[in-house]
């Protein structure tokens, strides 16, 4: 009977990919709470990312304890195929955050599923579609902004000709009228 159950549970595809998706995020939270790499990984203060603070030293000295591949590109692709997004990247030095993923929250972390790259490929594009349309229209926005003050300018400009000129020519006639 135990046979059977065992056979049920392994039959049951959610629960295999479950298991499956979770062996990098539980890697990555070991990893994370590890306080002997303290000095190159740390978490952010938001809970929702990490930094690494010493690419070099993360290559040689983390991965390869957590990681049956050391390649940092492949860690670098899973953690984007989780939906972590790299914020700031320096010479030796990177940050990632997935909004979804919260260290201290089991809960949180199981939601966290490997993502179709077809699909998170095409989502990115629209995204960064959707996100190219918006800038478009504040832009439109600002030059509109920008022609209306450019209109207030020269009327200003206008105006200020005008009373320079009047100002000159009242002096002219004073000094004339005062010789």
């Amino acid at each position: 009977m135990q046979q059977l159950q065992i056979h049920n549970q392994d039959a049951d595809p959610t629960q295999r990919k479950f298991h499956k998706n979770q062996g990098f995020i539980s890697k990555l939270k070991k990893m994370l709470l590890d306080q002997k790499f303290k000095d190159i990984i740390y978490i952010l203060e938001s809970n929702d990312g990490f930094i690494i603070m010493n690419l070099q030293q993360f290559i040689k000295q983390v991965l390869p304890e957590y990681f049956k591949q050391i390649n940092y590109q492949s860690f670098r692709r899973q953690l984007n195929y989780y939906g972590f997004k790299c914020l700031n990247k320096e010479k030796n030095s990177v940050e990632y955050v997935n909004k979804q993923f919260n260290i201290h929250s089991e809960t949180q972390i199981k939601k966290i599923i490997k993502q179709n790259s077809e699909a998170n490929d095409f989502e990115t594009s629209f995204n960064q579609l959707e996100e190219l349309r918006l800038n478009q229209l504040i832009l439109h926005k600002q030059i509109e902004e920008i022609k209306i003050l450019q209109e207030k300018i020269m009327k200003n400009t206008q105006n200020n000709t005008i009373v320079i000129f009047l100002q000159i020519s009242l002096e002219i006639f004073t000094i004339l009228n005062q010789k």
